[in-house]
């Protein structure tokens, strides 16, 4: 991982950050970038002295991974001390917290990425097309300055409305909902509940204008293959009646035409009830679906909507895809 960087004890400097510190290799789809200009404060145990070094990256430099990556997995890049001396070099784990042989004081998470969970295969015009499984999601890049408010893990950044979104349907509920690959997907289930689920990992629902860009790219007017639920609902990975993968351009999977998902907000819809004392007009509150499901097909498509369903509902056909606005680090 060849770059320079230059060591300074520092007390009060400032300095500007470029915009990103980390971002995905436009030559190499399994590598980084990091960014000129780009400062670190690095604290130097008492091993090493007790004192925060600083460093800063004199060019733009090129981050190679020697280790294959696994697909459809999250890696965090740290920065850690080479030969105890005080010379920075980069690690790549899947540990979240720090690097075999390290620990949380000797090593510093910067960023980190999630890898394509299966071979997009050749699709015209598709941003994606020809990526492979483990190859790094250019989108899903996060580093210091560029990272949501909730966990990084299985998410990629939608540029057009500032968001970062979940690569996959939500799993697991309360404080354990996540986007993870291969895994079952969480059905059956209240839009109140799936909020709630949100709230508790600082995620919420997408709008409708936020769903359509996110969702663009994946199939449509097409399901899930077999035109049915896959025999267990996992997440990631799936192929439409078409044999085409279901991604999107930034890398959501499972966008259109496996589950309906919550969007955000309940609406007002006009209803026939019919009851003893006759029919009569009554305004219900629904909600609002995104995407279409397994028995979709030609309805199936990032602007599709549905307001059919209450509020209470819970079906087997909805699950929900979180989002987390940025968190501004300074």
């Amino acid at each position: 991982m060849p770059f320079f960087i230059q060591a300074n004890e520092t007390l009060n400097l400032m300095v500007d950050q470029p915009d990103r510190i980390l971002e995905a290799d436009p030559e190499n789809r399994k590598g980084l970038v990091i960014n000129e200009g780009a400062c670190f404060r690095f604290y130097h145990g008492g091993e090493n002295g007790g004192r925060y070094l600083f460093y800063r990256v004199l060019g733009r430099g090129r981050m190679t991974f020697d280790k294959d990556l696994e697909a459809g997995k999250d890696y965090y890049i740290y920065l850690i001390l080479k030969d105890q001396t005080n010379e920075l070099s980069f690690d790549l784990s899947q540990n979240p917290t720090a690097p075999d042989g390290y620990t949380k004081d000797n090593s510093e998470k910067i960023g980190g990425f999630h890898t394509l969970c299966a071979d997009v295969g050749e699709i015209e015009g598709h941003l994606l097309s020809g990526y492979q499984a483990g190859d790094i999601l250019p989108n899903s890049v996060w580093c210091l300055n560029h990272r949501p408010r909730s966990s990084p893990e299985g998410m990629v950044y939608n540029p057009w409305h500032n968001i970062l979104v979940d690569i996959y349907l939500q799993s697991g509920t309360g404080e354990n909902a996540k986007s993870a690959y291969g895994v079952p997907i969480t059905t059956n289930r209240s839009y109140a509940d799936h909020a709630f689920d949100f709230w508790s990992v600082n995620k919420r629902f997408l709008t409708s204008d936020e769903f359509s860009p996110c969702m663009y790219g994946s199939n449509q007017a097409t399901s899930i293959v077999g035109n049915q639920a896959p025999s267990l609902k996992t997440s990631g990975g799936h192929v439409d009646t078409n044999n085409r993968r279901m991604i999107s351009h930034i890398g959501c999977e499972d966008g259109c035409g496996y589950v309906w998902q919550y969007l955000s907000g309940c609406y007002p819809v006009t209803k026939w009830h019919t009851g003893e004392q006759g029919s009569s007009l009554r305004v219900d509150i629904n909600v609002m679906l995104g995407g279409g499901d397994w028995t979709g097909g030609s309805n199936n498509d990032h602007l599709v909507r549905n307001f059919a369903h209450s509020r209470y509902v819970e079906d087997e056909k909805i699950g929900a895809r979180g989002c987390s606005d940025p968190f501004y680090y300074n």
